[in-house]
């Protein structure tokens, strides 16, 4: 008896088998058309700019960036790099200082532009970008947190 049971089972796994080949040699279903109202614009992650006067940081600047591409499959690839192009702009905010004549309250746009645009087209390696828009998310500065001793303490370890 268990050898007909097994037998059993075997052809029934074998006819379900054979049904699922007979689909599996049918084309597939074609994908939907794609929807012309898809924007060319790429919004990237926010992107935390440090603010640095003489050398030292300040604190951040806080920033929107968005590509525009040359339509909507151009933007429909790039949104496939947004990784790669968020490291190259964090890469590129940190190599110099992205303030207006090193005043540390204003952020020389026009420079960024130029600087994070040329970073995304060379992670993108053709002409699909062309342009970029950069925006304050946070208007206003992002201090770092420094830690001072409370009065009581600085005046007790300065005497003794």
């Amino acid at each position: 008896m268990p050898f007909l049971r097994l037998l059993a089972a075997l052809a029934v796994a074998l006819v379900l088998s054979a049904g699922s080949s007979v689909h599996a040699n049918e084309p597939e279903e074609a994908p939907p058309p794609l929807d012309p109202s898809r924007s060319a614009y790429v919004p990237m992650p926010l992107l935390a700019t440090p603010v640095t006067v003489n050398g030292r940081l300040k604190g951040y600047f806080v920033l929107q960036v968005t590509l525009k591409a040359t339509n909507s499959d151009a933007a429909d690839a790039l949104r496939y790099k947004v990784a790669q192009l968020q490291d190259a702009f964090v890469r590129e905010v940190h190599r110099d200082s992205v303030m207006l004549n090193g005043s540390g309250r204003e952020v020389d746009g026009l420079a960024l532009s130029e600087r994070l645009l040329a970073r995304a087209r060379a992670v993108d390696g053709g002409d699909t970008i062309v342009s970029i828009a950069i925006e304050d998310s946070t208007n206003a500065m992002m201090r770092p947190q420094v830690e001072e001793k409370p009065q009581e303490e600085k005046a007790s370890s300065g005497g003794h």
